[in-house]
């Protein structure tokens, strides 16, 4: 999703056993095992040269690269290799190692963190990296002028930052902020130039300066945008491989939306990378010794449809159980999907930290059952198969996007089958999702890359109503757990608080979850060590070499 097209947020230095999968991928949606692929390496492995360029198809084009601005997951696929940030997180056994901080400590109480930063680091404007830069990026993030579309999320109840010293900041919370690595280890908090954002101003997302180890260099709209290796780079974190300058001469991320397209300037080599693979591509691409899949288990909001608890008819609680009972999310991700995925039974994946077992066993599905709920709420067979109530008819307006018309689809005829009429309403990303917060929609879809249970707050906390709180539920109690949640310390409590919500939610039939999100790219032959991160939708490209 962007902005949630295929998402975005995390944090927490409390993790389950989330994996990051490199690999050939299975036809069939269960992830390939990280040693598979780790043996194959070790058998026949390249060494890493220098020169040459990753020409990398994206499917969406960012609608800007400031971190502190934008929401899309497109854009931080960018954003990480222009932006540093103060700690990395290793997808081998999820800690924090060290980044543009080399240690830091926290507070016995959670409220602070306080960061002892690398030395001789440079913009790439060429002014130093300090602790009035750190702070200067967070407040930016925090004020309300700025208009954060995530970062601020990901920065939770920041309280301000303090510059101890040159080489030394605290970061400070209004309440205990367990989560806040998490965050810190993502580009949406990756540290801006002062002196480029006070130069550029609003303009600063189109021209965009970090510490990374690639420099933006141009961005021709709706055709590429181009990086350079940054000379200089002289701090990666020990989670990479190497020290130094970047292997790569250059990244061109070339905006290619059309599926059959980008995978066709693969085949033809005029790009050596691709990502989301068609599913029905995957089997044909594993048996061709000319490319190589990259495949990353994405925690979070699976893809599924948020239902709308306001808007006649889905304001009925039997309404939408009766949509979650009555859909089949396996005949779903077999006829759109050609079986790529893993269904989803709730809000969060099930590799995400906090997952509760206990939704699998709620809203099975059970069409029988389905009608059963409609009919006792007043729903009556009528004419051409619509139930109506009252001399209405059961509609429900569906905002998605022309990506996701296959899904719509299936979920209309399905819907039909129990006497329902299911509207489309296919827009333009920006649209459907302003319409989607206004919530003028009963159904719409959408799925979001977190790490971070906290993630949860975004989609069921009344404070968010308006912004990404799509079912537009607001319950004091489910407030007050999220609010709890997100300032406990204690990894357990913070477990059982967010399991209560995913609880909350399938029980009020707010989602209907579909599938489990994995992210399918391809690579051409002579590309080597692409990685996927943490969060399995964003790409480590400073380890990448290309051979000839």
């Amino acid at each position: 999703m962007d902005k949630a097209d295929r998402v975005r947020a995390e944090e927490h230095p409390d993790t389950l056993s989330r994996r990051a999968f490199v690999g050939t991928a299975l036809g069939t949606g269960a992830a390939v095992a990280a040693g598979a692929f780790a043996s194959r390496r070790r058998a026949g492995a390249q060494q890493p040269v220098r020169g040459g360029e990753l020409r990398f198809g994206l499917r969406t084009e960012p609608d800007n690269l400031d971190p502190a601005v934008t929401p899309w997951a497109v854009s931080h696929r960018v954003m990480m290799h222009v932006y540093d940030t103060l700690v990395w997180q290793d997808p081998a056994d999820n800690t924090f190692k060290p980044g543009l901080a080399e240690s830091w400590q926290v507070a016995p109480d959670g409220l602070s963190y306080t960061f002892k930063l690398r030395r001789g680091v440079k913009f790439h404007d060429g002014t130093p990296f300090n602790a009035a830069g750190v702070k200067f990026s967070f407040d930016r993030i925090a004020d309300p002028e700025t208009k954060s579309g995530f970062a601020a999320a990901l920065l939770g109840p920041y309280a301000g930052a303090d510059v101890v010293d040159e080489q030394t900041v605290r970061v400070r919370f209004k309440v205990a902020s367990a989560g806040f690595l998490d965050g810190a280890s993502q580009a949406f908090l990756g540290i801006v130039s002062p002196a480029a954002v006070k130069q550029q101003g609003k303009d600063f997302g189109l021209k965009p300066v970090g510490t990374g180890p690639f420099v933006f260099k141009e961005w021709v709209r709706q055709d590429h945008i181009t990086l350079e290796r940054n000379p200089d780079y002289q701090w990666a974190s020990p989670v990479f491989k190497h020290q130094g300058p970047a292997y790569l001469d250059r990244v061109v991320f070339k905006i290619i939306p059309e599926d059959a397209t980008r995978l066709a300037t693969l085949e033809n080599a005029e790009t050596n990378f691709i990502e989301m693979v068609p599913e029905q591509d995957l089997a044909r691409l594993r048996a061709d010794t000319r490319f190589r899949l990259v495949v990353g288990s994405i925690p979070g909001l699976p893809i599924g449809v948020f239902l709308n608890a306001q808007k006649e008819p889905t304001d009925s609680l039997e309404v939408r159980q009766a949509i979650l009972q009555g859909l089949s999310r396996a005949d779903i991700i077999k006829t759109v999907y050609f079986g790529a995925y893993q269904p989803a039974h709730g809000p969060l994946s099930s590799n995400t930290l906090a997952y509760n077992k206990k939704v699998e066993s709620l809203n099975p599905f059970d069409r029988a059952r389905a009608r059963e709920l409609l009919e006792r709420a007043g729903w009556k067979a009528g004419a051409g198969g619509i139930r109506q109530k009252d001399g209405k008819p059961l509609k429900l307006e569906f905002v998605s996007s022309e990506f996701f018309k296959g899904l719509v689809t299936v979920v209309q005829a399905q819907l039909r089958e129990l006497g329902m009429q299911v509207e489309p309403k296919l827009l333009a990303n920006p649209t459907r999702l302003a319409t989607a917060s206004k919530g003028e929609m009963n159904l719409a879809n959408l799925g979001w890359v977190a790490s971070n249970p906290a993630v949860l707050g975004h989609f069921f906390h009344s404070k968010n109503i308006g912004a990404y709180n799509w079912p537009r539920v607001k319950d004091a109690r489910v407030d007050e757990m999220l609010d709890r949640a997100e300032a406990s310390v204690d990894v357990e409590r913070r477990k059982q608080l967010y399991g209560e919500v995913q609880e909350f939610a399938m029980q009020q039939a707010l989602f209907f979850p579909i599938y489990e999100q994995l992210n399918f790219c391809a690579a051409r032959a002579e590309v080597h060590d692409i990685r996927p991160d943490a969060r399995g939708s964003y790409l480590w490209l400073y380890d990448t070499f290309v051979t000839k």
